[in-house]
């Protein structure tokens, strides 16, 4: 797999995998071994950390969006795990990042095949992200900040009137990117999105039910 570049941000969290303990390491790998394949939920690090003490919970999700990474990899290109981990260790070795200590490549190496070898669960959910984040913008926080605004007539001394204003905070990532933007609602525009909400949820629950019902597994996103 010639021409791999890794990023700062993947070379920080290649790093840190190196540097776990052999036993806290042996944890991480039986509970990505165990994720439950019955019911393809997206693992999320709060959902793992239970079992993970030793690793907090950011550094958990850096590693799993990594591990998801790779793995979306290993599947587009149609490589093998060895494959794969060779060529991030060979360039790692290579490149010499000063954030890594390349005497460490040959772990990684090991490390990476253990996991991307696992398959199954992990293999299913790279391919459901894939999916999900095929669209240009994919939402990662929202946040409502409501306030009162003043309206003055003619002498700004005394307030004539009085308004509630919604902010409705939108974050997003686009291309990678977090994006964000603001929309001003008033309570008539947040009841509309309440019941929009409802609507979609209630959806939800319809086409779950039908998906039981024909057997298929189904993801549900843990969030």
């Amino acid at each position: 797999m010639a021409g791999l570049t890794i990023p700062p941000s993947e070379v920080r969290t290649l790093r840190k995998l190196g540097e776990l303990p052999e036993g806290v390491f042996s944890k991480l790998l039986r509970a990505l071994e165990n994720i439950d394949a019955k019911s393809l939920r997206i693992e999320t690090a709060d959902h793992m950390a239970k079992s993970l003490s030793e690793i907090s919970s950011s550094d958990l999700q850096d590693f799993l969006n990594t591990i998801y990474s790779l793995y979306g990899l290993k599947n587009a290109k149609g490589l093998p795990a060895t494959e794969v981990a060779t060529s991030i260790a060979d360039t790692l070795a290579s490149d010499k990042p000063q954030v890594f200590d390349s005497a460490k490549a040959d772990l990684i190496k090991h490390r990476l095949t253990q996991i991307l070898g696992i398959g199954r669960t992990l293999d299913l959910t790279a391919k459901s992200l894939d999916v999900m984040t095929e669209q240009s913008r994919t939402l990662l926080d929202a946040r409502i900040v409501s306030d009162i605004r003043p309206v003055f007539e003619c002498s700004p001394g005394s307030i004539s009137a009085v308004m509630i204003i919604h902010n409705l905070n939108i974050h997003y990532l686009e291309n990678g990117e977090h994006q964000e933007f603001f929309v001003a609602l008033n309570t008539s525009d947040v009841r509309k999105l309440r019941a929009t909400m409802e609507r979609a949820e209630k959806k939800a629950e319809t086409l779950q039910a039908f998906i039981a019902k024909s057997g298929i597994p189904y993801f549900e996103d843990r969030g």
